[in-house]
């Protein structure tokens, strides 16, 4: 096969790997549950307004959606507060999860005031805004949770050209692809593992770069209420803000030889210096929980019906 031409399939080899692992990340850690209930939570309420908006006599609705919700604002009719709801529920998601990617703030104020008008009671499993530090911290050092998620995919773009090494590719044409693919955001956290816990501290610096990544995505936010109860501070959940803590964290102790081998320990202690509970360990104990319990619960309807 011509140079040219196997350089371009591993590039899309690599581009499969790099997607279904965003895949997983979406499907695997808190994280990503929680931005996909948010985006759900959105659509959900796109289909209860539409439904509303249909029981009060309306037979059009325009597109987009929240831009007609914002120009009936200050209309009176009859499903005027429908739409203000729906937009208020969606600049609520919007909201949340921008600040939870470090793309902006959490502003409180605005939500508050619609809350208050709307007479809405705040059943959901977003955090309720009048608990957030009003203009919560900005996400730290310029990072955005979209950083650090590439930043991991990226490692799997390295996985898939290691096993064209290993089919026979020549060394130099591997190299070619990978540092074709290691640019922006993909080594943005590697840059900032380089400035806070440093490439010479330990033998083997990817593992630290991956612990700090999974400290990141395994913060409490898609567990069940009683986990949620024990957040505190923005810091603790955010992922940017807890990459950056975890690498402070791991630059202060002693780590093994292959980190990664020990990986419960090292997270349990991380997590007991920067006081986080639970640990990623436990939070995946709890969810094997969850689904052994969800699983149950489906054979015995079942077996009733």
């Amino acid at each position: 096969m011509p140079r040219t031409e196997l350089r371009d399939h591993i590039l899309r080899t690599c581009t499969v790997h790099h997607e279904l692992h965003h895949v997983r990340q979406l499907c695997s850690t808190p994280l990503g549950v929680f931005l996909c209930m948010n985006r759900l939570r959105t659509l959900n309420g796109v289909a209860i307004a539409l439904s509303r908006i249909a029981e009060t006599g309306a037979d059009s609705v325009a597109i987009p959606l929240r831009d007609w919700a914002r120009l009936e604002a200050s209309c009176s009719k009859p499903w005027s507060p429908e739409l203000r709801k729906f937009d208020y529920w969606s600049s609520l998601n919007e909201s949340a999860a921008g600040a939870m990617l470090g793309y902006r703030s959490m502003s409180i104020g605005r939500a508050l005031q619609e809350r208050q008008a709307l007479h809405i009671d705040q059943q959901t499993d977003l955090p309720d805004p009048s608990t957030l530090t009003p203009n919560a911290p900005a996400s730290p050092l310029g990072l955005t949770a979209t950083d650090l998620l590439e930043s991991e995919a990226h490692m799997h773009d390295g996985m898939a050209c290691e096993m064209w090494r290993h089919a026979g590719v020549s060394d130099d044409l591997v190299v070619e692809v990978h540092e074709g693919l290691s640019h922006g955001p993909y080594m943005r956290a590697w840059e900032v593992l380089g400035d806070i816990f440093g490439y010479d501290r330990h033998a083997r610096p990817i593992d630290v770069l991956l612990l700090a990544l999974h400290l990141s995505f395994f913060s409490p936010l898609a567990l069940t209420k009683p986990f949620r109860e024990q957040i505190r501070n923005w810091e603790d959940v955010q992922p940017c803000w807890r990459f950056v803590r975890s690498l402070e964290a791991l630059a202060a102790l002693t780590l093994p030889e292959r980190p990664l081998e020990e990986y419960g320990d090292v997270c349990s202690q991380v997590c007991a210096r920067l006081g986080w509970s639970p640990t990623p360990t436990e939070i995946a104990m709890e969810c094997s929980r969850a689904l052994s319990s969800r699983k149950s619960y489906n054979r015995i309807s079942l077996m009733a019906g």
